[in-house]
């Protein structure tokens, strides 16, 4: 072959050569640059999903740990000086805060989830003229908790077992509310007798419960806006009820339990109720603060609420096995309508409960008396007319009391 073409043929081989290995440093750069750019985007993938937890992980993790920091350090100071915590058995203690001096001792009772503080204004008019004393049921404000104790011996030794709900009754209901209250101011603190129970809203059905189990002790029965059983006949009321009432309750036992109660009501996004935020003393308000975070009680409020129908079952049950105590006379304070707000089916329901009170109570027509108060909403049962009501009934029983003592 002549030089020439030898030539000639190495010199395109060269320069395909030279092509093919400078496509081929080319594609290897590409291929580097993707490479590069790929781990550079996945990198700023788990950096932004980082800071998206770690944000997460803040407001889950910081809101709770605050709350419930700032509730062990409140709840001893927040605690009345005045009031004690009674042991009623089995390592579980109520709240009981007692004024005034002399029988019979008035026992208030509060609504489903609600505090002894809501009758601060009722107390210093009572206890001028007798002893009054108010608590907080089972889990509510500073009371502890039913224990859990599954199983408990008799008193007679015997090699049985019966179960805590057999001998005091079911938890969050008024037959174990009215075992906890006889404890509380009959057992442990030995109040003077008889007593004057005055029970507001579902706090009446506790009342009217306990006086027809215990009427031994009772000189007179007060229930101010109490819960019928004529009201969760209707299924316009029942569905008020859970929507309104029971559902609120239950979202703010979670919010609680998150640390947000306490974060809303700080920077002022939600607001007490007004017969907190009305409240003269600053402790009050500062203790219905620190219980709208409490879980415990917000948990107990939620039990008490969703128990009601039992509640209700429950005295009709006593009712049918235990005739209804024949001196005893009940009075019972009304307001005019459920609320001013609501619409008039709800009003109409209440109205119709109201002229139905005897029965929806299980309480004979002739020991009941009924009186309207000039209350119109449902932050106002203890208003101005209620109170002037309440003292004049209260202060007529102490004294007709006291005369027949004397005499």
């Amino acid at each position: 072959m002549p030089t020439s073409t030898v030539k000639q043929r190495k010199a395109v081989s060269g320069i395909k050569n030279g092509h093919i290995n400078k496509s081929t440093n080319s594609s290897e750069s590409i291929s580097d640059d993707t490479n590069s750019s790929s781990s550079s985007c996945c990198f700023k993938c788990v950096v932004g999903v980082w800071n998206v937890l770690k944000w997460v992980l803040i407001a889950v993790v910081i809101p709770p740990l605050l709350n419930y920091t700032s509730l062990k350090s409140e709840h001893t100071a927040l605690l009345p000086p005045t009031a004690l915590l009674y042991d009623i058995g089995q390592g579980q203690r109520l709240m009981l805060h007692c004024t005034g001096k002399g029988a019979p001792t008035v026992i208030l009772e509060s609504p489903a989830g609600t505090v002894s503080d809501i009758w601060s204004a009722v107390t210093p008019q009572l206890s001028k003229f007798t002893r009054v004393c108010v608590y907080d049921r089972a889990g509510i404000g500073f009371s502890d908790r039913p224990t859990p104790t599954s199983s408990i011996l008799r008193d007679d030794d015997e090699k049985t077992t019966p179960t805590r709900e057999s001998i005091r009754g079911q938890d969050f209901t008024v037959e174990k509310m009215a075992d906890d209250l006889k404890r509380l101011i009959s057992e442990t603190s030995s109040q003077p007798q008889p007593f004057i129970l005055v029970g507001l809203e579902f706090g009446a059905l506790v009342s009217r419960f306990y006086a027809h189990m215990f009427d031994k002790q009772i000189l007179s029965v007060i229930l101010i806006d109490p819960l019928s059983a004529e009201l969760f006949t209707s299924q316009r009321w029942l569905h008020h009820w859970q929507r309104n009432i029971l559902f609120p309750m239950q979202t703010q036992q979670l919010t609680g339990a998150l640390g947000i109660n306490r974060l809303s009501l700080v920077t002022g996004w939600s607001q007490l109720p007004p017969y907190w935020t009305h409240s003269a003393e600053a402790n009050i308000t500062a203790r219905q603060m620190h219980f709208a975070c409490h879980p415990k009680h917000l948990k107990s409020s939620v039990d008490e609420l969703a128990g009601v129908l039992d509640s209700i079952q429950q005295i009709k049950t006593l009712s049918s096995v235990k005739p209804f105590p024949k001196p005893l006379n009940f009075t019972v304070l009304y307001r005019r309508n459920y609320d001013k707000d609501a619409d008039e089916e709800l009003n109409e329901i209440w109205r119709r409960s109201k002229s139905n009170i005897g029965t929806g109570l299980q309480i004979p027509a002739g020991q009941l008396n009924v009186m309207e108060t000039q209350s119109d909403n449902t932050y106002d049962s203890l208003g101005a007319d209620s109170l002037t009501k309440l003292t004049s009934l209260i202060r007529r029983d102490v004294n007709a009391y006291r005369k027949r003592t004397i005499t």
